[in-house]
This record gives C-alpha cells, structure tokens and sequence, in this order.
C-alpha cells in the first residue's frame, strides 16, 4: 500500500478489499481451485506451478484428551451456527468460505497440512539454530 514491497502472499480476507478498490492488483490465488470471491483470477497451478495448493485455515480446537461427547457437542453447535443463513453471509462478507467438516476429518487435515510443511521445510534445507 505504501510501495514498499513489489509482491505480496497474504490470505484473502485481509486483502480483498484493497484488491476490490484497485489498490492492489491480484495476480493469481494459491488454492486447488478459483476463489468465488475472485472469479477471474487464476489459481498459481493454472499459471505457474502445476498441483500447487495451500490456502490459509482456520479452525476450532480443544485440549488434548477432552471426552468426545463434549467435543461432539462443540461440533453440533459449531454446525447448526454455520448452516443458519446469518453466519454463511457474514463469513462470506468476510471471503470466509467455510468448510465445517467433522473433528475427525479436521484432524486428518491438520495432520496432512503438518506433513506437507514438514516437508517444505526439510526439503528447503532451512535449520533451526
């Protein structure tokens, strides 16, 4: 914004607005598919960078070892928020696009997205000093 920086990787909700006023100018989004919020702008692996994919997240957790029926009963709630129609529009005024999947299904994705990472990073040859 103050011309500091030529290239700028950031999550959608922080950006969109600028890229919507014309401040900044998308140049593609990192996602496996286009964003409904930004239609007309490719995806890197439709550019770039064939199968590339990451995309910010975020997502509801609770300590280790907290009984299942109280995480089910989270999860419940969670869902029956996220179907009402007020908090699909807010989200979606926010370029929020939410998924609620189960517990279990959100556990294996966090475990796959550690995996991936882990091996960006030992791949990248970065040490930890």
């Amino acid at each position: 914004m103050g011309g500091h920086i030529q290239v700028l990787f950031d999550s959608l909700p922080s950006v969109l607005s600028f890229i919507k006023s014309g401040k900044l100018r998308a140049i593609a989004v990192s996602s496996a598919e286009r964003s409904p919020f930004l239609p007309d702008v490719p995806t890197i692996s439709e550019t770039v960078s064939p199968n590339f994919k990451t995309m910010a997240w975020i997502g509801i957790a609770a300590p280790a070892g907290t009984p299942a029926p109280i995480v089910q009963k989270i999860n419940a709630g969670l869902s029956k928020a996220m179907a009402t129609q007020k908090v699909k529009d807010r989200l979606n005024s926010l370029a929020f696009s939410p998924v609620g999947d189960t517990p279990e299904q959100f556990s294996q994705y966090i475990k796959s997205e550690v995996g991936s990472w882990a091996k960006v990073v030992k791949d990248s040859g970065t040490k930890l000093d």
